[in-house]
């Protein structure tokens, strides 16, 4: 009976031991998941913070590029739209001369086609 009680306590013992050990190691376990989950969270919010100014500025540049040249042609169109129709001096010269130059040679070529049709001399080279 002596020998069933020690056998018992010394059981109980070993089960005392064990169960204080699973204990540790539940802890221990439970502390190393709530470190892990901790820095894991930390990662993931460092990433959103890096990430989010960044979608913000990609959406901002494409809507800027995409609105852009019509606002700048609309703005251009308001200030300097009455600019933009007159014809420059430089411009009305060359125009000028260069209608004078058409007439002047119109008239030189019907001239030379006269010449060439009442018999004269013609400018074509001879065959």
């Amino acid at each position: 009976n002596r020998n069933n009680t020690d056998q018992l306590d010394h059981f109980m013992e070993q089960y005392k031991e064990t169960k204080l050990l699973e204990d540790a190691r539940k802890e221990r376990e439970a502390k190393l998941m709530l470190q892990l989950i901790t820095q894991y969270f930390g990662i993931t919010r460092n990433s959103i913070l890096d990430v989010a100014p960044k979608i913000v500025m990609k959406f901002m540049v494409n809507d800027l590029f995409t609105d852009l040249g019509s606002v700048i042609l609309s703005k251009l169109l308001e200030r300097d739209s009455e600019r933009l129709l007159v014809e420059s001096q430089d411009v009305s010269r060359k125009r000028d001369y260069s209608t004078k130059m058409v007439e002047t040679l119109s008239k030189a070529a019907h001239v030379v086609s006269n010449i060439e049709g009442a018999g004269g001399a013609s400018l074509e080279p001879e065959e």
